[in-house]
């Protein structure tokens, strides 16, 4: 369900979900109960992004990899119910 719904966002926000590295993080069995409610519960997603129009001047200044891409992260921690 929660892979559900982040792909869901990804597909609003024009990306290709396919293409995110998304990881969970509870200190156990996320899907399996093996944790406590107050546990917390983290997510974390990454995304690569190519810059259409700044990459060859993100290149030249040395910011990106020959592609003019990096990638974007961000996550976030919960506490399990």
């Amino acid at each position: 369900e929660i892979r559900a719904a982040i792909d869901e966002r990804l597909l609003r926000g024009g990306l290709t979900p396919g293409n995110a590295t998304v990881e969970f993080d509870c200190g156990g069995d996320c899907f399996g109960g093996a944790t406590s409610p107050g546990d917390p519960a983290e997510v974390r997603i990454a995304y690569p992004f190519e810059f259409a129009f700044l990459g060859p001047i993100m290149d030249y200044a040395g910011a990106t990899d020959a592609l003019g891409s990096v990638t974007m992260e961000t996550g976030f921690v919960m506490r399990i119910e």
